[in-house]
């Protein structure tokens, strides 16, 4: 559940808490819009979309706005006035086939500035074995999670405790990748947790209010994860802000991913090799290098990797058959623009198009083939778009399944 939080007067929050979730016909902070909305970019899916991104794109909003605000933690509750747009994103392709995007637009609905927002998610993450007779077998997935957290990644992970140094067989976790109009780098991670049973009884350090959420979405803290084993049964927060202030009608983005990891034998990854290594691929989904690799490039190159600021509307993905790629361009007016394709080293796979381009929408299409002729492999690739000056405008990330 995501947890949204402004400070005005004093903090309000919309969000959840532990054993509450609200319905449209109990007391509730957010009440959906319509109903969940599923496309896919596979001409075979009963759901092919050309507006697809993905494999599975699924698509929902919601609003603190409605009738049923009433608080769900004993304190009357002050709507926020947003609406949260979400999007998620999956993959088949084997590279990201083990995460799962999850993309937050935040819009202020109210008539009020929204004082230093921040969002977050407040989950609980439980992993377990579904066959007894597996080695290692212990009853119950809950009250035996282990947490590790990754802060080169914002990535908190959970797997099934069993006493054996960490080998267990499936790991779970979340990360934060991008934000924007903000970049991330400007604002602050936080990962808190506590017990549920605390979250339930109102007790120790659970933030059950509105006040103690705003203080541990804004604190700061990575929690130390250290000596966490059998018997905790954590619920977790992982939040970034506070952004600047909302005016009415504006908006922010967040983008998280969902990963898992487990045994690969092809690769003789462990569990939590694997788990670090589907992690860094989420962040090339959004066209991001992951933190702390480097990226090679060449002398005719130049990185791939999108603008701080992202121009996520002047390019945007589009729905193609397999082995091919579509991007829609928006060019605000006519004029000339030169579109490459480079792969994550940075080298220069294909020139998409280069030549004028009346005002409007354009779609651009590659037909997966590099250069020389030969078909590129499946993959991330990076749209560069620059202007007749050689500025580049705006920066896209492709994925390429054949």
């Amino acid at each position: 559940m995501a947890n949204l939080h402004s400070k005005r007067t004093r903090p309000s929050c919309t969000g959840a808490v532990a054993s509450i979730s609200g319905t449209l016909s109990h007391d509730t902070e957010f009440v959906p819009l319509g109903p969940f909305i599923e496309r896919s970019r596979d001409p075979k899916s009963p759901f092919y979309s050309e507006d697809a991104v993905s494999d599975q794109d699924l698509l929902f909003s919601y609003t603190d706005g409605g009738a049923l605000v009433t608080s769900m933690a004993g304190e009357d509750h002050e709507p926020l006035g947003v609406e949260v747009h979400g999007e998620t994103r999956a993959f088949v392709d084997e590279r990201f086939d083990s995460a799962v995007l999850l993309r937050l637009k935040v819009t202020n609905r109210s008539a009020a500035t929204l004082t230093q927002p921040c969002v977050g998610l407040h989950m609980t993450l439980a992993t377990g074995y579904k066959d007894p007779d597996e080695q290692n077998w212990e009853r119950g997935w809950f009250g035996n999670q282990e947490l590790e957290f990754f802060e080169r990644l914002r990535l908190v992970t959970e797997h099934h405790f069993d006493g054996d140094g960490g080998r267990s067989p499936s790991w779970g976790g979340v990360q934060i990748l991008t934000t924007a109009p903000t970049p991330i780098d400007e604002l602050t991670v936080s990962f808190n947790y506590w017990r549920w049973a605390d979250e339930i009884a109102r007790r120790n350090n659970a933030p059950w209010y509105d006040e103690a959420r705003w203080d541990v979405m804004t604190n700061g803290i990575i929690a130390s994860t250290d000596g966490s084993q059998r018997g905790l049964d954590p619920v977790e927060l992982l939040s970034v802000g506070p952004f600047p202030d909302l005016a009415p009608g504006d908006s922010f983005e967040v983008d998280f991913a969902f990963v898992g990891g487990r045994e690969d034998i092809k690769s003789g990854r462990s569990p939590r090799e694997d788990i670090v290594h589907n992690a860094e691929g989420a962040f090339l989904l959004v066209g991001e290098t992951p933190p702390g690799l480097a990226v090679g490039l060449d002398s005719t190159s130049a990185s791939p990797v999108e603008p701080k600021t992202p121009q996520r509307d002047m390019l945007r993905p589009a729905a193609s058959p397999r082995g091919t790629a579509s991007i829609l361009f928006e060019s605000p007016s006519e004029a000339h623009y030169r579109a490459d394709l480079h792969d994550i080293a940075g080298r220069r796979v294909a020139t998409v198009r280069d030549g004028n381009f009346r005002e409007g929408n354009h779609l651009l299409r590659w037909d997966g083939r590099d250069v020389s002729g030969s078909e590129a492999p499946s993959g991330v690739y990076f749209l560069r778009l620059s202007s007749a000056d050689g500025v580049v405008v705006a920066t896209s990330r492709v994925v390429l399944i054949r």
